[in-house]
């Protein structure tokens, strides 16, 4: 309960949000990395796995990918003429 008293304090939440991402991005090129939380509490960090990672997405990367078929059926498009896809 004390960290959270302390992250609504420090109004935290937005670095919170920005420190997630850019240990996301992090374990896009890195089999490891630490989540630094210590803007929070001297010495918070979280250490993480690419592999965990990927686990707990897994299922929601394979719903994005059947929507994304879904969404190229739809169109009546070849997957091969597409060259580019946003993600929002």
């Amino acid at each position: 309960i004390d960290r959270l008293v302390r992250v609504l304090e420090l109004r935290a939440g937005h670095q919170i949000l920005q420190a997630v991402e850019t240990t996301k991005q992090q374990l896009s090129d890195a089999a490891a990395t630490s989540l630094d939380l210590s803007f929070i509490e001297n010495e918070l960090a979280v250490s993480l796995q690419q592999s965990e990672f990927n686990a707990c997405i897994a299922h929601q990367v394979e719903k994005i990918m059947a929507k994304i078929a879904e969404t190229v059926s739809a169109a009546n498009v070849r997957a091969q003429d597409i060259t580019a896809i946003f993600y929002t």
